[in-house]
């Protein structure tokens, strides 16, 4: 069997999940370190460092997700136009 053609849509949406929840680990990571971070300095590092935290929780993710959905889409749609011409990845 030979993968010739990829949905773009669907390769998107998959990379788009699976680099939203590596976001969500890496934003909490950066939460965590922030907020210790924010602890150590002082009290006005440290509501800092709370914010910071949880935005990172926030945005990590998001962020992943939509540059994972594009890279995905871009690619699979780069696979498609090569596999038309040079055929696609054969697989038993």
């Amino acid at each position: 069997m030979e993968i010739k053609k990829i949905d773009v849509m669907s390769v998107a949406k998959m990379f788009g999940v699976i680099y939203g929840l590596i976001g969500l680990i890496a934003g909490a990571i950066i939460a965590v370190f922030s907020i210790i971070g924010g602890a150590i300095a002082g009290s006005s590092a440290g509501a800092f460092g709370i914010i910071f935290g949880v935005g990172a929780i926030i945005a990590a993710p998001i962020f992943y997700g939509l540059v994972g959905a594009l890279v995905g889409g871009v690619m699979s749609f780069i696979y498609n136009l090569i596999s038309s011409k040079i055929g696609g990845i054969k697989f038993e």
